[in-house]
């Protein structure tokens, strides 16, 4: 793994850890109350095929690799959890986790701040590495 790689991991993980800190109230949905303080690890089935790892070189593999990505997660063939957070009534918001084999492949984070405005922002992840961001605000 490289240094940029690293680097880039590190972000992600940054971003979300900050957005965990920074509020005083958080809740865990029930449904995925086994994020806290779990012991058993996802469940992975076998019969999904693993696509073999393909190096991100240009800006069309990039965009194979996203439609693979989201193509996965529309079909329900990618593994997730999830939380929900709460900061004091002023940022509200869900992250998700997509992970296909044990590795994670994308970061959802929806969320809306008052009553004006919301967003939704896709890290898309591959070899522990987010390749894309897709950020959509919506007024």
């Amino acid at each position: 793994m490289t240094k940029g790689n690293i680097v880039s991991l590190a972000i992600v993980y940054l971003i979300v850890f900050m957005t965990l800190v920074s509020c005083k109230e958080s809740t865990t949905s029930s449904e995925n109350s086994n994020l806290v303080g779990a012991t058993t690890p996802l469940i992975i089935t076998q019969t999904d095929s693993f696509e073999v790892l393909r190096d991100l070189k240009n800006v069309a593999d990039i965009k194979k690799e996203y439609t693979y990505v989201t193509s996965r997660i529309e079909s329900s063939r990618m593994n997730s959890a999830s939380f929900n957070y709460n900061c004091n009534d002023e940022k509200k918001g869900t992250v998700t986790y997509f992970t296909e084999n044990g590795q994670l492949r994308m970061i959802k984070h929806t969320y809306n701040e008052y009553s004006h405005f919301s967003a939704v922002d896709n890290y898309f992840v591959k070899d522990s590495t987010p390749f894309f961001v897709l950020q959509r605000r919506l007024a």
